[in-house]
């Protein structure tokens, strides 16, 4: 069984405005005091400080340096004479190897609104003064163009952000929380990038997201995203359930008849009538499904895929014995004798276990093979008979 892979395209648009944001910095010098706090697991004093980190100091340095750790987020105030203890923040920040430093100024902000992406914002950069009059400069002159207004109120998505948890980048993976954000601020670019939905059978499901943020935004050099995460849980349930979901709607089939070949069969499979197979379908019970552009409700659409070597059987009896008759009939490719076509044939039907199709015997097939047009596979059969080879 292979691959589910669903995929679209997501929108991202962009917004500059004056805010403070918390970079993920590598700062050794605060992560070792939140080390030494989650170490020690209780609130640390001062002298916690100087005693395991800067040694023979005065007591009011190691009170700094937990002020500062406290302002940064690392540490929360324990109300315990000058001491503190590690905070939520303080955990991830070890966990990443970065702190999070505010930096305030004019920032771009790349956002995305799609219902399976965990993160609104995919990525910040902060814009420096002369490419901030810059872009506000081009956005002008859209504006004149395209009479876009500017110096318009956030989107409410983005304002949103304020209350969410620091999350990664998708560009470089740099920790990002949005700390303060002015009302208001100038549309910048927008485009798309590619989101893919992808499951095997003996894996957990993955979403990824690429592109490049450049494609997006001119002003910056090629940023390639390829970023893997991990999808919302209420869009599946098992790897059965949505390979399932995908095939009745690429095959309009109810999803009690697939339920029932699956529990008959133990294995996932689609029911197809001998007429609409291919030769190649028939030889190895495979097909690769068209599926059209899918909906999925809260979670959106996707474009039209291709669910691959999906395993197939006849759907009726009939269906079956026609099949079985062409495989036993494909099968001769030489000449053959009585006792070799009963083996083929024993062959041929054990690939129907869940029907019982029956097969002519070698006598039949001789009696069938003499009224077609010469060919091949008539010679094929009637040569040995007609020498005597089959008694």
């Amino acid at each position: 069984m292979n691959m589910i892979h669903l995929h679209r395209h997501v929108a991202v648009s962009s917004f500059d405005a004056q805010a403070t944001v918390a970079i993920g910095r590598k700062r050794p010098e605060f992560l070792a005091v939140a080390q030494l706090a989650a170490d020690l697991a209780r609130p640390i004093t001062p002298r916690d400080i100087m005693r395991e980190l800067l040694g023979n100091r005065p007591e009011v340095l190691g009170r700094r340096v937990i002020a500062r750790c406290i302002s940064l987020g690392l540490l929360v105030d324990s109300d315990r004479h000058g001491s503190a203890e590690l905070s939520t923040a303080g955990l991830q920040a070890l966990e990443a190897g970065e702190v999070l430093v505010p930096e305030e100024g004019i920032w771009r902000f790349y956002l995305q609104s799609d219902p399976l992406l965990p993160n609104t914002l995919l990525h910040a950069r902060r814009l420096e003064t002369g490419s901030a009059h810059q872009e506000r400069n081009k956005g002008k002159k859209s504006s004149n163009q395209n009479s876009q207004p500017q110096n318009i109120r956030g989107p409410e998505f983005l304002r949103q952000c304020l209350a969410a948890t620091p999350s990664a980048s998708i560009a470089d993976g740099q920790l990002l929380h949005l700390r303060e954000l002015s009302e208001r601020g100038t549309e910048g670019p927008s485009g798309t990038l590619n989101l893919s939905f992808l499951w095997e059978p003996t894996s957990s499901p993955l979403l990824t997201l690429t592109g490049d943020l450049a494609r997006i935004d001119p002003m910056l050099e090629s940023t390639l995203i390829d970023s893997a995460l991990v999808p919302d849980r209420r869009f599946f349930s098992t790897y059965e359930g949505m390979w399932k979901a995908i095939a009745a709607m690429a095959m309009d089939i109810s999803h009690e008849t697939l339920d029932h070949w699956h529990q008959r069969t133990e294995q996932l499979s689609v029911p197809v009538s001998f007429s609409s197979t291919t030769e190649l379908e028939r030889k190895v019970f495979k097909r690769n499904i068209p599926v059209p552009d899918s909906d999925w409700g809260e979670f959106g659409e996707f474009e039209p895929t291709t669910l691959k070597d999906a395993p197939i059987l006849p759907a009726s009896a009939a269906d079956a014995q026609q099949w079985a008759q062409w495989l036993q009939w494909e099968s001769i490719q030489d000449y053959v004798t009585a006792e070799q076509l009963i083996q083929v044939t024993q062959a041929q039907l054990t690939r129907f276990p869940y029907h019982q199709p029956r097969l002519p015997s070698p006598q039949e097939l001789i009696a069938y093979a003499r009224d077609l047009p010469p060919d091949s596979r008539r010679n094929f059969l009637l040569a040995p008979f007609d020498l005597g080879l089959w008694s």
